[in-house]
């Protein structure tokens, strides 16, 4: 390969790196072209001599307009993260509220547009905190994620919690619950403490709707929406811990958002509502896949096939949650078990188990109950 041959090799390895965002690759590899075109201009003559020497020129301007930082790349849903790791001096009382897990985006099919909002809410954030200031993308503090039961919402907040690599903080309403008057402003106080000495993370509040259909005589539901609301707008989070405005994004669960109070899903609070619908098709064969992906399975197992069966009834308009289909696969488990438990040898599930189990379990997801949820969301979108 002569000189000629690599400056037109480097030069196009250059905005190769360009369009993937490699800008450091990119300036490698200009100023690899540049030194054999040097060689080329040095050996050459009028006019060949300028020639070259216009194209030296014209690639230093080029590296001159390449930014000094790369843009960080989006990782892709199937990276495997090593898992968060607990800090050390982390107090005892933080590190038995870590929520952990090992999932990411991979374990959930489908679902591209909201995996898309949780990356835009979650991860920009959190990860790139330079270029959200800079062109002043404000993002949300928390995020409402809703929808019937049974479809994966708390499955979606720990996959978005090892998609992104940062710890959820777990709260529970039987954990802010206390019996004694101002035990539960302290508790919802340390837990986002602890999230501000693990931040940047997620404070996740599983069944935020029970909180709300509690009785409240003594006042204490209404002290703690008070408090969480100062909390989502950022006051008061991490004072104990001298860590103030640090990126934590609370995101809450309800199965039953209309009980909520209508203050804490505003902008700056809860101003990300997330509808997490029954799952797809290529869900439901995801979900098959995940529950059966240990098991010895027939040769006559057609995960296409169930999936198709599990969609929604033509007639009646129900439809099956992530719940019931691993409770499909969960029956179809249970009686190859039995029949080996019983000395059958080389026991598999086969297609004829699956659609036994199917068959015994029913639909649980009403159209009402789905139009109940998308009619909330309208009302609630008019009030951000």
């Amino acid at each position: 390969m002569n000189e000629f041959d690599k400056a037109v090799m480097f030069k196009n390895k250059a905005k190769e790196a360009m369009k993937n965002k490699k800008y450091a690759e990119a300036k490698k590899y200009y100023a690899e072209a540049i030194k054999y075109l040097t060689i080329l201009r040095n050996r050459s003559k009028s006019p060949m001599k300028e020639k070259f020497q216009m194209i030296i020129d014209t690639l230093k301007k080029t590296i001159k307009k390449i930014p000094i930082k790369e843009k960080p790349e989006t990782p892709p849903d199937d990276v495997e993260r090593p898992p968060f790791k607990i800090p050390k001096d982390l107090p005892e009382n933080c590190k038995k509220i870590i929520l952990k897990t090992r999932n990411n985006f991979k374990d959930i099919a489908g679902l591209k547009e909201l995996k898309e909002d949780l990356r835009k809410t979650i991860e920009y954030p959190i990860k790139f905190p330079e270029e959200t200031e800079k062109w002043g993308f404000l993002g949300e503090r928390g995020i409402l994620m809703h929808g019937p039961p049974g479809c994966g919402k708390t499955f979606l907040i720990k996959c978005a919690s090892g998609q992104f690599g940062v710890p959820i903080i777990a709260m529970p309403p039987d954990r802010i619950l206390q019996k004694y008057v101002g035990e539960s402003s302290k508790s919802v106080a340390e837990l986002y403490d602890c999230a501000a000495l693990l931040s940047p993370s997620l404070v996740f509040i599983d069944e935020i709707d029970r909180l709300f259909a509690s009785p409240d005589s003594s006042g204490v539901i209404s002290q703690i929406t008070s408090q969480i609301m100062q909390l989502l707008s950022g006051v008061g989070v991490g004072a104990s811990t001298d860590k103030i405005d640090l990126p934590i994004i609370t995101i809450a669960a309800s199965n039953h958002p209309w009980v909520l109070d209508s203050a804490l899903i505003r902008r700056g609070r809860l101003g990300k509502i997330v509808y997490v619908p029954p799952p797809t098709k290529e869900a439901r064969k995801t979900i098959l896949e995940i529950n059966l992906r240990k098991i010895p399975l027939s040769s006559d197992v057609n995960l296409n096939l169930i999936a198709d069966k599990t969609s929604k009834d033509a007639k009646s308009g129900w439809e099956y949650s992530c719940k019931d289909i691993s409770y499909i696969c969960q029956a179809a488990r249970l009686e190859a078990m039995e029949r080996e438990i019983d000395g059958e040898e080389n026991v598999r599930v086969t297609q004829s188990m699956l659609l036994k189990a199917l068959n015994s379990i029913s639909r649980t997801i009403s159209p009402k109950q789905v139009k109940q949820y998308t009619d909330w969301e309208k009302r609630a979108r008019t009030n951000l």
